[in-house]
């Protein structure tokens, strides 16, 4: 493959109906491949991926152990199964987007001693759905902070909401990756930097989000936010209170950028 060549990789459990939108994405991104490992799933994702896309890897987990080491090990098996020279990891919800350039275009001009870009998101919130709508996550949801909402410049520790738009995930070359602590904090030989290719500091917040960017469905509807907090997180960390859909629930700068860009495939 190409030195820029990109795959994707997901966990999910029972989360069947938001599969197909999920996999039409991200080929639709330029994903020369997608891994996603189904773990003990009770609903019907198995069919669901085979009918959308039959070059897709599925990894197949009957363990009913969570926390964050099976959860590791989960991605670890992913990355030593791809063949490309970067990936990238999101949940369910999360949305990759370079909105200047296609992804390819984006990775081939990042210097080779760089091991990740630390990319940043936007949350998005319910947009008043208190019953799941009928169509795509991404043309329901438009949503959520404002550009230019104040963000201390502290790190977070994930014990508020307002920290939700601090985080990152890593887009990472595969064959830099040392050791996975979780999927937001990854081991690189090399360097992780900021889409400025200054150096990221897990001790404070370089929110940029120019070049490459994360939308995240944190929340959608109501009715999806209760199936979502109903069940053990699969990291084993504590429940979200209620308090962090009061927050997204106050979002409400409205953005079809990316819901006018993939109209014609979702």
């Amino acid at each position: 493959m190409s030195l820029n060549s990109f795959s994707v990789g997901l966990v999910s459990k029972n989360e069947s109906k938001y599969l197909s939108e999920w996999i039409k994405y991200y080929r639709w991104l330029g994903c020369d491949e997608i891994f996603i490992c189904l773990h003990s799933c009770s609903d019907d994702s198995y069919d669901v991926i085979r009918s959308s896309d039959q070059d897709i890897t599925i990894i197949v987990e009957t363990s009913p152990e969570i926390g964050w080491e099976i959860k590791n090990d989960l991605y670890l098996n992913m990355v030593q199964q791809s063949k490309t020279d970067w990936m990238f990891i999101p949940d369910i919800d999360e949305f990759l987007y370079t909105p200047n350039s296609s992804i390819k275009d984006y990775l081939k001009k990042i210097p080779s001693s760089i091991s990740a870009i630390a990319i940043y998101q936007n949350i998005f919130g319910f947009n008043g759905h208190v019953k799941s709508p009928e169509g795509s996550v991404i043309k329901n949801y438009t949503k959520r902070n404002a550009d230019d909402i104040t963000v201390s410049k502290k790190y977070p520790k994930f014990d508020v909401p307002q920290d939700l738009i601090k985080n990152i995930k890593p887009i990472f070359r595969r064959s830099h990756v040392q050791k996975i602590n979780t999927s937001h904090v990854y081991d690189f030989s090399g360097y992780l930097v900021n889409e400025d290719y200054s150096l990221f500091s897990y001790h404070k917040c370089d929110r940029m989000l120019n070049n490459i960017r994360i939308n995240h469905y944190f929340t959608k509807s109501r009715e999806d936010w209760d199936w979502k907090t109903s069940r053990q997180r699969f990291s084993k960390c504590k429940p979200y209170g209620d308090e962090w859909f009061k927050y997204c629930e106050e979002l409400n700068f409205e953005d079809t950028e990316l819901s006018e860009k993939v109209k014609h495939i979702i």
